[in-house]
């Protein structure tokens, strides 16, 4: 059979007639002619009879017919190989366009067919055609034309963002986006944005393109439409072609994307500003609160873990030098770390590490500044500016840093936290004012307060807010979420503002988390004053509250600061816990305990000693003392707020006396008993031990006054132990021992100030006075409490308080004894057996303490008598090197390398057996030598210790009649 071509199709008309009934009868009969054409001419008819039935106005059955032709052009390839005629089928499908029989889903068919072919190049090329025709006639097919387009695109080796580039771009100078759907504009944003990059043109027709109101049926629809496009504005940086007035017509839009075609505008929206620029740390409406000054308390150190960044290693500082200049911020938390931990190890020659240290010029002028902040903080007058200082000062003055730079400390003035506190309390704290509060079901999340005027706006997160003046809630409304505006109100509407760049910005809030642009709004600012006067119940002048650097300062009458408190006006927390109003509005905070304050404003230095006195004890010991002292006080929040002062005035305080000790000025001239030194020792860094053993010894005190005398001992209770100072046993009858110490001449120069704190404070408490009062006892249990750490016995001639208890290996607990007479007599103790010798009090008392103080620093370090070692060693049989070592200290210890050149030759000689050069090794008698001859080879006089020598005869008799009794297995 001859191939039909052309005009030789087999009539259609009947067919064309029957479609008005039955389109499926219409659609067999022409199928049933297709029959008997041949094979290869089969797709041509069909599209043939595509263009009949669209002609007689049956589209979709026009459309059924090009799409079998496709069918059958695939069908004839697998079974008879023939290859369809893409040309044929460009051509048929370009007239088509117009017509609408090209239908969304034969178009998706045909371009996926597209992006098989093997041509991919010309199949890429056709594919833009068919689909620019679509554009080119004002159509846009589907939404996923774009995507469907980018495969064939890359199926040919094409760049996917060129090709979205050209779909975005036909869209843009077309016109379709205004009805597209919003898949469309989801899918072209990418595409959009680089092409409006560099194209004024293209971002003001994507400002033309605006979606019609009624792309969609449903509001909601058209609503997340026009969003879509106004994100796309934003990211092709739209803003900066857009006028004022255009701004101003795009009502209503999301905040955050109006806030970003502003910020696009320049200029053209807000003016910069003339004159200074605003101070955001001191605005209310926009302050950024300052960064926490005590948050240096939660950071972990690194590097050298609790010891800080290990730079007392270092020889060689340039690496310090590069690590500044490449990380200022970085090496100014190691720098932090790195102070705060000066003296932490007890082996480590700090002061020579930080001499190395203040040797560089670019080292020195960082630290520098950083000990004048330091400086500064210590003297503000308030408990927070001893808190940030001293962990630095002290640290810092400990390791010399005052001799080495006297004149950073020259201007030091050291602020007395009771001082302080006495002065706070008595002229008015915060908490005596009624804060805000938001109840968290009321919105949730943060709140914002801003203050205009007379009326205060807080705005939970949720964007739910409540407007109050003096006399209550005057409004209240919703705004939606804010992003990072703050929302107030001036009585009439609900406004937006921000400081961008220096920029006072304000818009006017439209619900629903939008806002519009209002040009008589946009240089509006809401006049929240950043200080004013408050006058706390019963003051007769009134303090100054004000905004500074995002902290809002609290000061007396006099000037002088009592409290800072950081300060934002975003981000407060709701629920329970109070909203810190801006300074403008605190004359307008209630009083919330009038008695409680009026007996504040009348406190005396002497009660303030004795709380601080009470909570240096312990925080039960600190409310029992408030609440008998000030009983007036019955406000929780007060109460709370008054305990809370004194207790950071009490935490800082033995650091203060700390600091005043070393660097040798004068204490302040009243204090807590606690901490008051009673015979003028100063005990410097072991302050926090004398304020345990005298809250302890109280305890032993007043129980071996009261209770009943037995012959046996009996528990009386258990009490809470003090917290600080581990291992405050280990120095009771070791004084002796430590003067010993620090009289050698080759202890270092920084371990000696250690050893004469502990003198000093353990000379100012009974533990350390030499009356013989006190001993220190060693049990192992049988059977006892294992937990009996705090446990307060009465015993036969005192009291005793157990301070320890270690269950490996020995089940061993240690306890302090108390007698008043100083006699001891022996009792039971259930469950408990005597397990090491007695260790009594020893060598001690103020006066033989200051005594040696004179005679160290007028005579220098002691003498020492080799000869006398190896006589004392001959008289007791005990090795030269365990004399030895008890005598002058062991110079072998593993960590203390650095310390064995500071030995004469003959004294380490006195470790080596001069017959088979062995060097001697400690063993456990050498241990415990250590500790109890060396205790009594100080002489009861000082004095006798640069004349005679140490007590070598009282160490011989001590050996014979107690030493050598104790087995040491």
């Amino acid at each position: 059979m001859a191939e039909a071509t052309g005009t030789d199709w087999p009539d259609l008309s009947r067919a064309v007639r029957a479609a008005e009934d039955d389109p499926r009868a219409a659609e067999e009969q022409v199928v049933a002619l297709a029959a008997d054409l041949p094979v290869r001419s089969v797709p041509e008819f069909f599209e043939h009879a595509c263009r009949a039935f669209r002609s007689a106005g049956r589209t979709a059955v026009a459309s059924a017919f090009l799409g079998r032709a496709r069918e059958v052009e695939e069908t004839h390839g697998v079974l008879f190989g023939i290859a369809p005629d893409t040309a044929r089928a460009h051509r048929t499908l370009l007239e088509l366009v117009p017509t609408g029989v090209l239908t969304p889903s034969l178009l998706h068919d045909h371009l996926a067919r597209l992006a098989a072919r093997p041509d991919r190049a010309a199949a890429h090329t056709e594919a833009r055609e068919i689909v620019a025709a679509f554009f080119d006639h004002g159509i846009l097919p589907y939404p996923g034309v774009m995507a469907d387009l980018v495969r064939v695109a890359v199926a040919a080796g094409a760049g996917r963002n060129a090709e979205e580039d050209f779909v975005a771009e036909r869209l843009l100078r077309g016109g379709l986006l205004r009805r597209a759907a919003l898949p469309v504009w989801e899918a072209a944003g990418p595409a959009l944005r680089r092409l409006c990059q560099d194209s004024a043109e293209l971002v003001d027709l994507l400002i033309d393109a605006e979606p019609a109101g009624d792309v969609y049926d449903d509001p909601a629809l058209d609503d997340r439409l026009r969003r879509a496009w106004l994100d796309r504005l934003v990211a092709a940086g739209a803003g900066s072609r857009l006028s004022r007035d255009r701004l101003a017509g795009l009502g209503p839009a999301p905040a955050g994307v109006l806030a970003g075609l502003a910020r696009q505008s320049g200029e053209g929206l807000f003016p910069p500003a003339t004159g200074v620029r605003p101070d955001a740390g001191s605005d209310p409406v926009v302050s950024a609160p300052a960064a926490d000054p005590l948050a240096f308390r939660r950071q972990k150190v690194e590097w050298g873990k609790e010891g800080g960044p290990p730079w007392y290693r270092l020889d060689d500082l340039t690496g310090l030098v590069e690590a500044l200049r490449d990380d200022p911020a970085g090496f100014d938390r190691d720098l932090d770390a790195f102070v705060r931990a000066l003296g932490h190890y007890g082996n480590i020659d700090y002061p020579a590490a930080l001499r190395r240290f203040w040797a560089r010029p670019e080292l020195r002028a960082v630290l520098a500044e950083r000990v004048r902040e330091w400086t500064a903080e210590a003297g503000t007058g308030d408990v927070l500016g001893v808190e940030i200082a001293v962990p630095r000062l002290v640290p810092l003055a400990e390791a010399d840093f005052a001799e080495i730079a006297p004149e950073e400390f020259a201007a030091l003035r050291l602020t007395d936290p009771v001082e302080a506190l006495f002065q706070a309390l008595r002229t008015g704290i915060p908490e005596e004012l009624a804060w805000l509060t938001v109840k968290a079901g009321d919105g949730g999340g943060p709140v914002t307060v801003v203050q205009h005027d007379d009326l205060l706006t807080l705005t939970a997160g949720d964007g739910t807010l409540e407007v109050r003046s003096p006399e209550g809630v005057v409004h209240r409304g919703g705004i939606g979420p804010a992003h990072g505006f703050l929302p107030w109100f001036d009585g009439e509407a609900c406004l937006l503002s921000r400081l961008h760049d220096g920029v006072r910005q304000t818009f006017r809030a439209a619900g629903d988390g939008e806002m519009t642009v209002d040009p008589a709004a946009l240089s509006r600012w809401p006049r929240s004053p950043a200080a004013a006067e408050v006058t706390f119940p019963g003051a007769t002048a009134p303090s100054l509250v004000r905004l500074h650097r995002g902290m809002i300062h609290l000061s007396a009458p006099g000037g002088a600061v009592t409290a800072r408190i950081r300060f934002a006006p975003a981000g407060q927390p709701a629920g329970e816990r109070s909203v810190l109003p801006p300074p403008g509005w605190w004359p307008r905070l209630r009083p919330l305990d009038p008695t409680g304050s009026a007996a504040l404003r009348g406190i005396e230095r002497e009660t303030v000693e004795a709380l601080v006195d009470a909570a240096l004890r312990g925080r039960e010991e600190g409310a029992a003392e408030l609440d008998r002292r000030l009983p007036w006080i019955t406000e929780p929040r007060l109460k709370d707020g008054v305990a809370d002062l004194v207790r950071r005035a009490a935490g800082c305080l033995p650091d203060v006396l700390r600091l005043h000790d070393r660097l040798g000025t004068d204490r302040p001239a009243s204090l807590p008993a606690l901490v008051r030194s009673e015979s003028g020792l100063r005990a410097g860094r072991r302050i926090a031990e004398v304020m345990a053993i005298r809250t302890l010894a109280g305890v032993m005190v007043e129980a071996a006054a009261n209770g009943e005398r037995l012959g046996s001992a009996y528990p009386v209770g258990k009490v809470p132990l003090p917290e600080g100072p581990g291992g405050l046993w280990f120095t009771l009858g070791e004084l002796g021992g430590k003067a010993l110490a620090a009289a050698w001449p080759w202890t270092p120069h920084y371990e000696r100030p250690r050893l004469l704190d502990s003198l000093h404070a353990w000379g100012d408490t009974a533990w350390g006075d030499g009356s013989g009062r006190w001993r220190k006892l060693s049990f192992t249990s049988h059977g006892g409490n294992q937990q009996p750490a705090g446990e307060l016995w009465r015993t036969p001639n005192g009291s005793m308080v157990v301070l320890y208890f270690q269950g490996r290996p020995h089940r061993e607990a240690t306890a302090i004894e108390y007698s008043p007479d100083g006699r001891f007599e022996p009792f039971d103790f259930p469950g408990w057996a005597p397990y090491r010798p007695v260790t009594p009090q020893g060598w001690g008392g103020a006066e033989p303490i200051a005594a040696f103080d004179r005679l160290l620093a007028q005579r220098g370090p002691a003498p020492y008598d080799v000869a006398g070692v190896r006589a004392l060693a001959d008289r007791t049989g005990l090795l030269l090197g365990e004399v030895a070592s008890a005598c002058f200290g062991f110079p072998f210890f593993v960590g203390r390398e650095n310390e064995r050149p500071l030995y004469p030759d003959e004294i380490l000689a006195l470790f080596t057996d001069p017959e088979t050069g062995e060097p001697f090794r400690k063993g456990k008698r050498s241990y415990r030598l250590d500790r109890e001859l060396r205790e009594v080879l100080m002489p009861a006089d000082p004095a006798d210790l640069w004349t005679g020598g140490p007590d070598f005869d009282g160490a011989a008799e001590w050996w014979e009649t107690v030493g050598s009794r104790y087995e040491d297995g």
